[in-house]
């Protein structure tokens, strides 16, 4: 018997061929969704076709564990990350599968579900005081997210989970680390951290904060999980009877009292911030000791002697060659030019450029073929005056601050 997924297959080539135009456009699923379903629709009038989230979640995934990724598919970002530098400064990206995230000065990276909370995190500088690097995969159940994570490993940092106190977030952790029906990746247990929302911390806001619990009416499949875990031993009666009506999340605190729990939390783990070895700071101090009273000593020599008289002089023989050249060259013209109809045709060659950068490259082209070596000879000779003089420099320069 025919099904959905054999006619699919048979017409994707044909789908892919027709959406990215031979080859030449990038396309999202959603294109090639609507591209599939007009070729099989007139294919095969009386089939029912699949629904959307058919498609992708289920044909999809299961075509490119099979075939591998569709070549020329774009796949959009699954979440962020922000990392910062030594120095202060953050660069933040988009998380994507096939991204190699570039590793900040942090110590670990810290993992949150939603968002808005990586948000206020960053603009908290979270990143900063905790010398981590923040993460958000907007929900684990994406393959992107996880295979992201997979990234991570290659780093050797932990990965710290940052997580609600509901059904989903007690089992974040250990439904990272295992298969699903839809996705293969998991994550390697051994690289994973919890410093997430426990019972403990919970009853400690109850009690000292009087936070109320949010309620909540369980689904059945999470009602399921929950009897799961409690007959593995994974949460106690006290923690099943809450977690059957109650959830609190992490948005339940406030900015500082999550950024002061996790530093608490992270320097017990021992991953608070990065601590040099003695042998590091002793000569990192002495190396930024000297650098600052080096610079301080040059900065008193640049305002004796004038240390922007060099690049002064460099900027007027450069504007001097372009007065020259523009002198030479008046009522001459060019080695070659273009109307704006045939400038035009040249544009399409270039399409992603604006105009003005095609024009530097035809005019930059056009420069191949002059003698502009010869033409420099003389202003070269009247500067090498200058570099007779760099020796006589260097032996004053010696005499004055020593070998």
């Amino acid at each position: 018997m025919v099904t959905i997924a054999d006619c699919v297959r048979e017409i994707l080539p044909e789908a892919i061929e027709r959406v990215s135009a031979g080859g030449k456009m990038k396309f999202d699923i959603r294109s090639l969704y609507y591209a599939v379903r007009e070729l099989f629709l007139k294919r095969w009038p009386d089939m029912k076709f699949y629904e959307y989230n058919s498609f992708t979640q289920d044909f999809m995934r299961s075509y490119e564990k099979a075939e591998g990724k569709v070549k020329g598919m774009v796949r959009g970002p699954r979440g962020k990350y922000a990392a910062p530098d030594e120095y202060g400064f953050r660069s933040e990206d988009d998380v994507k599968p096939d991204l190699y995230l570039m590793r900040g000065c942090g110590n670990k990276i810290i993992v949150v579900e939603k968002l808005g909370l990586y948000e206020q995190m960053k603009e908290n500088d979270f990143d900063k005081r905790l010398d981590c690097i923040i993460m958000t995969t907007q929900g684990f159940t994406s393959e992107a997210g996880r295979e992201a994570l997979l990234e991570v490993e290659r780093w050797g940092l932990p990965v710290c989970v940052l997580h609600d106190y509901d059904v989903n977030g007690v089992l974040i952790k250990e439904t990272l680390t295992k298969p699903t029906k839809r996705l293969d990746t998991a994550v390697n247990p051994d690289i994973l951290v919890d410093v997430g929302l426990s019972w403990e911390v919970v009853n400690r806001l109850m009690d000292v904060r009087g936070l109320t619990p949010e309620p909540v009416s369980l689904a059945r499949q999470d009602s399921s999980k929950l009897e799961g875990m409690l007959e593995r031993g994974e949460i106690t009666e006290d923690e099943h009877e809450f977690l059957t009506t109650s959830r609190v999340e992490l948005n339940a605190l406030t900015p500082l009292e999550l950024l002061e729990w996790l530093e608490d939390r992270l320097e017990k783990l021992d991953l608070w911030k990065t601590v040099p070895t003695d042998e590091e700071l002793q000569r990192r101090l002495k190396g930024e000791f000297i650098a600052k009273l080096a610079s301080n000593m040059m900065d008193t020599v640049k305002e004796g002697v004038g240390y922007d008289v060099v690049y002064d002089l460099l900027s007027r023989v450069e504007q001097r060659i372009r007065d020259r050249v523009e002198k030479e060259l008046e009522g001459e013209e060019l080695p070659e030019t273009w109307g704006v109809e045939e400038f035009k045709e040249k544009m399409r060659q270039n399409m992603t450029q604006f105009w003005t950068r095609v024009a530097a490259s035809l005019a930059a082209k056009m420069t191949d073929n002059v003698d502009t070596e010869s033409k420099a000879e003389d202003v070269a000779d009247k500067l090498e005056e200058i570099r007779e003089h760099l020796e006589q420099i260097e032996k004053l320069l010696n005499d004055i601050v020593g070998d």
